[in-house]
């Protein structure tokens, strides 16, 4: 779920439903803010976004070893 800017800081829960966005730079500035403030006090939360950076990079990497199937011909 999306966090309503205007409904001040954000829970922790948004924080780690976020947390993939965040790493790929598709959230907004007051929520890269807010999960910023959040991972400097809760440990854990630090601890899901090394889980989910691990996690795109061995999604990267899966990716780049897959090769493109031939084009069909008719």
């Amino acid at each position: 779920m999306r966090h309503d800017q205007n409904h001040g800081p954000l829970e922790p829960q948004d924080v780690e439903e976020l947390l993939p966005w965040y790493v790929t730079g598709r959230v907004s500035r007051e929520e890269a803010k807010g999960i910023e403030a959040a991972l400097k006090t809760m440990p854990d939360l630090a601890d899901k976004l090394s889980q989910v950076q691990r996690e795109r990079e061995a999604v990267a990497r899966a990716a780049e070893a897959v090769e493109p199937a031939p084009p069909e011909t008719l």
